[in-house]
């Protein structure tokens, strides 16, 4: 069980990430945030990653995915990963089934 929730765990992690990404590159867009690199790779000439196929359609719907991201949009997605992520999945100590038990009487 604890397998399952790991792993919904990671896939709304990285869905939460694309939205943050995506909200970037709207208001770069709208004008409202800044560009300093405008692309800093350019995967476009691969027809796979486009939005015009549909795997690129589906990595873009689910998890932001762009084929010339910006600096800032980058910043974002791996800044909310290790961030979020962290918080997320940082062991705090071993986990004992027995660990919460009742205090037993002297």
């Amino acid at each position: 069980l604890r397998s399952f929730f790991n792993t919904t765990s990671l896939l709304l992690l990285l869905f939460a990430a694309g939205l943050l990404a995506k909200a970037v590159l709207y208001l770069q867009i709208a004008g409202v945030a800044p560009t300093s690199v405008s692309a800093l790779w350019d995967l476009s000439g691969y027809e796979i990653l486009t939005t015009k196929h549909v795997l690129g359609q589906f990595l873009r719907g689910l998890f932001g995915w762009d084929p010339k991201p910006s600096l800032e949009e980058l910043v974002a997605y791996l800044g909310y990963l290790m961030i979020i992520g962290g918080l997320l999945f940082w062991e705090r100590g071993p986990r004992s089934p027995l660990a919460n038990t009742a205090p037993q009487a002297p």
